[in-house]
């Protein structure tokens, strides 16, 4: 349903300004001027005054114009926009805040993925929605098209490059050489690399022909540190690594199990027989007389 019913009128009349102002807040959609005159049962020869009713109240910033000769709330979003998927809630529903950069608060944007339409988007995608608001700035959000396929967050080490460093990716068969830049942490810090780290960096919008370019939002340390191959597991096989701190907060004070019912070895001295340089030591022995 796009619109709700406004209240009656008297007959020669148009609404307060406050009243159409609350009633394009209760609207799921921006409405058509026809609408907003159906609603406030206008009658035909009052529409061309709601018109520039309407037009004056946008021209003042109390209401917002959208596309479609409809109308919003000044604080409501198109009701067609594009989204970037930032996070996948632990239902299974896409996470996203508008693209442009410039909204705020930025509202939140459920979108329920509708795996009949192929591949959901990642994280990192961009995708044009069709939002249908819920109440103030929450709005639920239905897919139209994935814009882009192209991975925003990347992992891989930072080399030496014609004119600075560039990313070798970690995920396999890539090609690409991308330019990388210093950047912000997802706390605001500084974030710099050297020749040889493995870091965490997000694709950067290419303008026109220029190559691709990307900054550094996480250095991981040396790609040879122990931390290195859980790295590249993430990058390659695109597994979730940021959670919200709600869902770290649920393993505050969480303990080791108790071995009741097991057989507790952890004080044989076994002894591995693993490589050097490996991370997980699942390969021992032990002998006794």
């Amino acid at each position: 349903m796009t619109s709700k019913t406004g209240p009656g009128l008297p007959h020669g009349s148009l609404p307060a300004d406050k009243a159409i102002v609350e009633y394009l807040e209760s609207c799921e959609r921006p409405p058509s001027v026809k609408e907003v005159a159906r609603a406030f049962k206008i009658p035909q020869e009052l529409r061309a005054p709601l018109r520039r009713r309407l037009k004056a109240l946008a021209d003042r910033g109390a209401i917002a114009r959208q596309p479609g000769k409809r109308v919003a709330s000044a604080e409501a979003m198109p009701e067609v926009t594009v989204v970037t998927i930032t996070k996948i809630d632990r239902d299974g529903s896409l996470l996203a805040v508008p693209s442009d950069a410039d909204i705020s608060p930025p509202p939140s944007i459920r979108i329920h993925a509708d795996r009949r339409r192929g591949r959901a988007p990642a994280v990192g995608q961009q995708v044009l929605v069709r939002l249908t608001r819920i109440s103030g700035i929450r709005y639920d959000g239905k897919v139209i098209r994935v814009l882009e396929r192209e991975q925003k967050r990347l992992f891989g080490t930072a080399v030496a490059g014609r004119g600075g460093l560039v990313l070798l990716p970690a995920t396999r068969g890539s090609r690409d050489t991308i330019q990388l830049q210093t950047g912000q942490s997802q706390t605001g810090g500084n974030v710099s690399a050297a020749e040889g780290d493995l870091v965490e960096a997000e694709l950067l919008p290419r303008r026109g022909y220029i190559g691709k370019t990307a900054r550094v939002i996480a250095n991981l340390g040396p790609a040879t540190s122990p931390g290195a191959f859980s790295a590249l597991a993430l990058a390659e096989f695109e597994i979730r690594h940021v959670f919200d701190y709600s869902v770290i907060a649920e393993t505050d004070g969480m303990t080791v199990p108790a071995a009741r019912g097991r057989i507790d070895l952890r004080k044989t001295p076994f002894v591995t027989i693993d490589g050097a340089d490996a991370r997980d030591f699942d390969d021992a022995v032990w002998a006794e007389p």
